[in-house]
């Protein structure tokens, strides 16, 4: 697990009045469930940070791609995922992309946390940061 890059998240995509929260539950691994599940509902996420991806069907994968190269950080990623599969790995995004598509409750965050692709629970549930 990537500790720094999960702070780095939360000061930076959750809502303030819940973050001091969230710290606590990533320091506590007999806790990371309760923040795994906020992933999951999108609870307590900022969605002004996020731009909704509805309707970009086959384009969505083409939109997290192009957002996190004009980062520049690279084609690194780390994963925050309910799935303990993918849960604290790093890999390529384009691997990344291809393993997490329609896979609830995941995160990828590029570069250092100065973009993030957050998929949650249907109906709505594809965002990308702004």
């Amino acid at each position: 697990m990537r500790l720094d890059l999960e702070q780095q998240f939360i000061k930076r995509f959750v809502l303030r009045a819940k973050q001091d929260r969230y710290l606590g539950f990533i320091e506590n691994p007999k806790r990371r469930g309760t923040f795994l599940g906020m992933l999951y509902h999108g609870q307590d996420l900022d969605t002004r940070r996020f731009q909704d991806l509805r309707g970009a069907g086959i384009y969505e994968t083409d939109a997290i791609l192009e957002k996190a190269h004009s980062l520049k950080n690279g084609d690194k990623c780390y994963i925050i995922s309910v799935n303990k599969e993918l849960d604290g790995q790093e890999m390529s995004l384009t691997e990344a992309i291809k393993k997490i598509i329609n896979r609830e409750g995941t995160l990828l965050l590029f570069g250092d946390v100065v973009g993030a692709y957050w998929q949650g629970e249907p109906p709505y549930n594809r965002y990308l940061s702004l």
